[in-house]
């Protein structure tokens, strides 16, 4: 499929029930325009057993590329929860595309991705955070109370 002259190719593995061309879809008209200027393709494969990564950016190509989960419990009971992975990847790796980054994992690089994606993640699912930002804060505060009273 095509997004505003962005290819999405999806790798012909992951059963079209998923959903995963129409998903990227959605989530890349999240995205500014200006964001995805240079941005050529979207690649969707399947995530590979052992493989840490849940994407990856390739500068001077602009292609992102999202591994996208199938096992069975991924298809059911984690079927939205692994949609929402895949969104976050999608917008982490147009993070490092938007900030121009290289190749190799520097945690400077990984935090402006990290952050550029939170943004765009707050702003699509604003009923989400509201619900869950609150939780997690509580769980962080109740797990530096324990460290320090050790």
């Amino acid at each position: 499929t095509r997004s505003k002259g962005i290819t999405v190719l999806v790798h012909t593995s992951i059963p079209r029930y998923l959903r995963a061309a129409s998903l990227v879809d959605k989530w890349l008209n999240r995205v500014p325009d200006q964001d995805k200027n240079e941005l050529v393709r979207v690649f969707v494969v399947p995530h590979r057993r052992g493989d840490e990564r849940a994407g990856s950016y390739h500068p001077y190509l602009y292609v992102v590329t999202v591994n996208w989960r199938t096992g069975a419990l991924w298809r059911t009971l984690f079927f939205w929860l692994a949609n929402l992975a895949h969104e976050f990847t999608l917008y982490h790796e147009l993070g490092h595309h938007i900030h121009r980054h290289g190749f190799g994992q520097d945690p400077e690089h990984e935090k402006q991705a990290n952050d550029y994606a939170g943004r765009l993640f707050r702003a699509a699912h604003p009923v989400l955070i509201a619900v869950f930002d609150p939780l997690a804060r509580m769980v962080r505060l109740a797990v530096r109370r324990m460290a320090l009273s050790r």
